[in-house]
């Protein structure tokens, strides 16, 4: 059975993922297919890996910009010597 929208016919029958596949890449049918659930599964197992790599990176990051505050912080505190503010005249 196809459906006609103008002069096209588009394909309306049931047929395997592969197929289906191929005639929505050929612009033959609006249906696209479904992804197998192993490989939703595969990508979903990536990403969850990704996402823990980010946050880890996240937490790397803040605990690098709290101790650099840290450092800052004490040196803001150090008291400069007087002939520290002083320039030397040439």
């Amino acid at each position: 059975m196809t459906m006609h929208h103008g002069d096209d016919a588009m394909i309306d029958f049931p047929v395997s993922d592969d197929w289906l596949a191929y005639y929505h890449a050929k612009g033959l049918t609006c249906r696209a297919p479904t992804p197998a659930p192993r490989l939703l599964n595969a990508e979903a197992d990536r990403l969850r890996g990704q996402i823990d790599s980010l946050q880890q990176e996240v937490a790397r990051l803040r605990k690098e910009i709290s101790d650099s505050r840290l450092v800052l912080r004490r040196l803001m505190d150090r008291e400069v010597p007087k002939e520290a503010h002083e320039v030397p005249m040439a």
